[in-house]
């Protein structure tokens, strides 16, 4: 549990612009919500959601869609960070 804390602390200081609402609307309902940092983490756990826009989910631009990608749209939706 300190580790995943220690995890989310990191990710909230290196959250920066990278972030725009072109990228994690992946279900595509012109919105970010939850439901998308969910279906990011379905992606990451190897479930293949029916509705996806995969090329929206890679938030961060690293190439990979990962956890990290799922943890800044939830962010984001409860306006730890804003872009």
């Amino acid at each position: 549990m300190k580790m995943f804390i220690t995890f989310t602390i990191i990710v909230l200081f290196i959250a920066s612009s990278v972030f725009s609402q072109d990228y994690g609307d992946v279900d595509n309902d012109n919105q970010v919500t939850m439901i998308d940092a969910l279906l990011i983490a379905q992606v990451y756990v190897g479930s293949h959601p029916a509705v996806f826009y995969a090329e929206r989910a890679d938030v961060d631009g690293n190439g990979f869609i990962d956890i990290i990608d799922a943890l800044f749209v939830a962010q984001y939706y409860v306006r730890l960070i804003k872009e």
